[in-house]
């Protein structure tokens, strides 16, 4: 779910301080958008699904990281359900309910895993 080894080279690129701050901004990045994601823009959902991706990628959410990549494909596949302002339900869900475990599993072993 969570590329540990990732994480641990950026922590050691950035060094403590400023990796605390990349991964806030990322952190609140992500909240701002799965925010958004509850109730989509077909006008801004593509792009949304791709800031997010970009947000799980560089913090090494792997899973997140994929789940957006399907997302991004259904949307390049149905372009139709753009056009009606509807998005795949499941799709979503699966997206908002996997990036709610990414974050909470990240905070949840993030200084344990930095520490050792």
């Amino acid at each position: 779910m969570i590329n540990w080894d990732h994480i641990q080279e950026l922590h050691h690129q950035l060094g403590p301080f400023d990796f605390a701050t990349v991964v806030e901004q990322l952190i609140d990045e992500m909240h701002s958008v799965t925010g958004r994601l509850h109730t989509p823009d077909p006008l801004t959902l593509e792009n949304d699904v791709h800031r997010l991706k970009a947000c799980a990628t560089t913090l090494g959410f792997d899973d997140l990281s994929a789940k957006c990549r399907e997302v991004q494909r259904q949307l390049d596949l149905h372009q139709d359900l753009l056009a009606r302002d509807a998005t795949p339900p499941q799709a979503m869900s699966a997206l908002l309910s996997c990036c709610d475990r990414s974050v909470a599993i990240f905070d949840g072993e993030v200084s344990g895993r930095l520490a050792a």
